[in-house]
Parts: C-alpha cells; sequence; structure tokens
C-alpha cells in the first residue's frame, strides 16, 4: 500500500497493475474512487473470482465475498434489516453493548494482575464475537475458555490467516504451487459449514418447542421458504455475517487500545470528556456517546490512523468503460488504496500523527470531505460500518471511564 501510494505520485492517482495474471486498477484518490466504485458503482461491484475465496466461499455464498447478483444484494438487505436496523437494534438488543462490555471489565478487574496478564487480543475478539453471535444467534460465551468460544474464535482467526492468499488467483495448471492455502480455504468452508449449522440446528429445535429467540437467524428462518435460501446459503449467511463483523471490528479494538496506550494525553482528555458527561457514581450508557464528541473523534481518527486493512477487498470491473479517459477493461480488479487516502497530506494536516482534534474542531474541518475510506466505498461498502463505529465508541467509553491504559 505505501509502494503504491508512492507510485501514484508519478504515475497519477489511477494507474494499473498485475498480480497473479490479473491486470488491477489502483484507486489512490478521493476523486477517482468515488467516480469508478461509485458514480460508476453498477459497473464495478463484481468480486474477483480468486481460487482460494472460491473455494472458502463455496462458490460466493459467503455474501460478501461474492459476485454482484441477486443473491447479494438478498443477504444484504436481510443482513441489513436484522443486524444494523436501528429499530430491530433498539426493540431486541437494548442492553447488549452494555452487557457485553461489563464482562469485559469484569474480566479485566480480575485477570489484569495476574503474572500472565489477560491477552488484548483475547479480550477483542470475545467482545466482538459475543456482540455478533448475540445478534445472530442471541449466544454468547462467558469466558475465553469456553469450548464454543475457543471453536468460534478459532473459526475467525483460520479466516484472518488466509489474509492476502485470500486474492491469489492461479490457473489450473500452476494450482500446485498455492496447494496450502486451497487446502486451508476447503477445511476452513467445511468448518464453517459444521459449526454454523449446528447453531441453526440448535435454533430450530428451541423453536420448534415454542420458545421464543430473537436474533437474525430466526428472523430469516421466518422467510427461508419465501426467500428460497438453501441450507448451505443459511449456514454461509451466518458465517460471511459472523467474520465479516467479527474480524476487522476486533482488529480495530486492538489497534484503538494500543494507540491509546501510546498517547496518555489523548485519554486523559477522554476522560475529561467522560467525568463532565457522566461523573463517577454511574458509567456511561449508549444514551450519553451523543453528549461525547471527543470520544467519538478519537474513534474516527484511529480508523484513519491504523485501519484494520490498508487495501480494500478487490472490487472487479463487468464491462469495458472509460473513466476520464482512462480505459478499464472489462473482468479488470480494482483496488482502493486506503493508505493514499488516510494518509494523503493533500487530505490531512500532518497525517502520519495521530490527532482526534483533527475531528473535534471545527476550524480542521475541511467541508464535504470524508472523514476516512477505511470501510471501502461503493456498492460494496462495510455494511456494518456504522455498527462497527458504535461498537468501538461504547467500548473506549466504558474503558476509559473504568481503566487507565499504559504501556508495560
Amino acid at each position: 500500500h505505501i509502494k503504491m501510494a508512492e507510485y501514484s505520485k508519478e504515475l497519477g492517482p489511477i494507474y494499473q497493475m498485475s498480480f497473479g495474471g490479473r491486470d488491477y486498477i489502483v484507486l489512490n484518490s478521493p476523486e477517482v474512487i468515488k467516480g469508478v466504485l461509485e458514480t460508476n458503482g453498477s459497473k464495478n461491484s463484481d468480486r474477483v473470482p480468486s481460487t482460494v475465496v472460491l473455494l472458502m466461499s463455496d462458490n460466493g455464498l459467503m455474501w460478501a465475498w461474492g459476485a454482484d447478483n441477486s443473491y447479494l444484494r438478498k443477504s444484504r438487505r436481510l443482513f441489513h434489516n436484522g443486524f444494523i436496523n436501528k429499530t430491530n437494534w433498539e426493540k431486541n438488543f437494548p442492553e447488549l453493548y452494555n452487557n457485553q462490555v461489563g464482562r469485559i471489565l469484569r474480566k479485566i478487574r480480575d485477570h489484569g494482575t495476574a503474572d500472565e496478564g489477560y491477552s488484548l487480543m483475547d479480550v477483542c475478539y470475545l467482545y466482538t464475537i459475543n456482540v455478533s453471535m448475540s445478534v445472530l444467534f442471541n449466544r454468547d460465551y462467558e469466558s475465553c475458555d469456553d469450548p464454543d468460544f475457543l471453536e468460534m474464535n478459532a473459526v475467525a482467526h483460520d479466516f484472518s490467516d488466509l489474509g492476502v492468499a485470500l486474492q491469489i488467483e492461479c490457473p489450473k495448471i500452476l494450482e500446485f504451487a498455492i496447494s496450502p492455502f486451497m487446502n486451508n480455504a476447503k477445511r476452513l468452508q467445511n468448518k464453517f459449514r459444521s459449526v454454523f449449522s449446528k447453531y441453526i440446528k440448535e435454533l430450530r429445535e428451541k423453536r420448534a418447542k415454542g420458545i421464543i429467540v430473537k436474533c437474525l437467524i430466526s428472523d430469516i428462518l421466518d422467510v427461508q421458504e419465501k426467500e428460497q435460501l438453501t441450507e448451505p446459503e443459511l449456514d454461509n449467511f451466518a458465517a460471511a455475517s459472523m467474520v465479516g463483523a467479527t474480524d476487522t471490528t476486533a482488529l480495530s479494538l486492538a489497534n484503538l487500545l494500543v494507540t491509546l496506550a501510546n498517547y496518555p494525553e489523548v485519554q486523559l482528555k477522554v476522560q475529561k470528556e467522560l467525568d463532565t458527561v457522566v461523573g463517577i457514581e454511574r458509567h456511561p450508557t449508549e444514551q450519553d456517546l451523543i453528549n461525547l464528541p471527543y470520544t467519538k473523534a478519537v474513534i474516527t481518527e484511529c480508523l484513519r490512523f491504523c485501519p484494520p486493512v490498508w487495501i480494500s477487498l478487490p472490487h472487479m470491473s463487468r464491462e469495458r468503460q472509460v473513466y476520464n479517459g482512462y480505459e478499464i477493461p472489462a473482468n479488470t480488479g480494482i483496488l482502493q488504496n486506503i493508505y493514499a487516502t488516510n494518509m494523503s497530506p493533500e487530505l490531512f494536516d500532518k497525517p502520519e500523527e495521530f490527532n482526534p482534534d483533527r475531528y473535534y474542531k471545527e476550524e480542521l474541518l475541511k467541508p464535504n470531505q470524508r472523514d476516512h475510506w477505511s470501510f471501502g466505498n461503493g456498492r460494496r461498502t462495510c455494511p456494518g460500518n456504522i455498527f462497527a463505529e458504535k461498537s468501538l465508541q461504547y467500548f473506549t467509553a466504558r474503558i476509559l471511564w473504568a481503566y487507565t491504559l499504559t504501556t508495560p
């Protein structure tokens, strides 16, 4: 991503590179990102059908990694209606963040002073997996030692470990060269099916007994026949929703905690804001967030300064087109270089510095400029971006109300 940004200084904000036998267009400025992925989004919202992605996603049934088709649109609609619809959220999960963050704070209190310490990543994954699984299945896990949590955590980490291998394309004759990645992708898809079909079976059994379970997958079971969702599609819908909502949010949370530990002056400002708005007699609530502008600014700046990924999941052009005199052939991969925009000195004053004031002080705000580009763009923008930001805001408010983070 850094080298791509350097190339853009010589070649311009849009240029072509080749990876693994496919040509890619690299987008390095807000103008070309908006023009290619938003204005021309109907032409540029497919996914690159990489060998590893197809195996991992059962040929695109994990909707976030699948083609731009009716199944994707149906999946995004179902996800939005249940996962991030504000009315449904407030009705079904009024205390979700409060309960899950409270559990984490108790774990830190009970185990944080132990000789072995308490794993930062365990904290982040326990929180984000519990939030995701509560919404999907009305299930959560008491601790990182819970066998069911360990299984789900392994699924999330196995997905994360595939990393850039997800973008590998390879002709049949050369597939032996990436056989380890292919085997891991096949195993992961089988794991997705076995783990999530188990939770769906348990949910069906509860429903058969007349037990009302408020969760997204229960709502989808109500319309499964109407929506014509097969069992493999249902398993993969749940898997895509869980890993999509968990992995990047957990990484964002880990980045945030490490950054705050290294910027004590920022922590102090957040804590002073919390003292003024909340006080010490009660902990922050979701309703307090609207009155915590500096805390929100810290989250926004952290997502700009150290997002979970620096290059977005590739799009692919559906047809030949010309953008500002630049030809984009059909079936060309499209990479959004998040680093080039989030770290642009033309867009942000001293972008290499962590400075939440850029989102807090009105005189530092530039009109009509986005806060950051960390959630992607166009029709494939992360559908859970609002959920992720609110989740991070509330976690930060609660943990800094209770504790001060320091480096070893």
